[in-house]
């Protein structure tokens, strides 16, 4: 099950593909209206979202805010900066650079894989004429 196809804000068609969690929370909703848009008309959203901050006792948290905190969890889960763009809709994924940062864990365990590379084939020196050397991978 996949969200309807639509249009993005450059009027493009588009499809959301719904992961695990949230087409069970979709399962678990009980229909209460007649409108078509899944959560109906958006009355008196801020009002509330406003008193979900207060009773967490956060202040300065947009609902967009979760938008980049999916895409961040999305890049450090093994994702690309390509895929964060699809899954949010954006034609390419300078945006998704913007939204997406490594985190220091993630980027630490590259580095330890690059380290386990090297040291199951480290590089070797070939002399050349004279004292300059070239490097070239085993």
């Amino acid at each position: 099950m996949d969200a309807p196809s639509g249009r993005n804000k450059n009027n493009e068609p588009t499809e959301i593909p719904l992961n695990n969690e949230a087409l069970a929370v979709l399962r678990r909703m009980k229909r209460t209206s007649t409108d078509p848009h899944l959560f109906g008309e958006m009355k008196g959203v801020f009002r509330f979202w406003r008193a979900v901050l207060k009773q967490a006792g956060l202040k300065d948290f947009r609902v967009h805010d979760f938008r980049h905190v999916y895409a961040r969890k999305v890049l450090n889960s093994g994702s690309d900066h390509k895929m964060v763009a699809k899954l949010l809709g954006q034609r390419d994924s300078s945006m998704a650079k913007r939204y997406a940062k490594y985190d220091l864990e993630t980027m630490r365990a590259a580095s330890n894989r690059g380290a386990a590379a090297i040291k199951a084939k480290p590089a070797q020196v070939i002399p050349l004429v004279g004292e300059k050397r070239q490097w070239r991978s085993a």
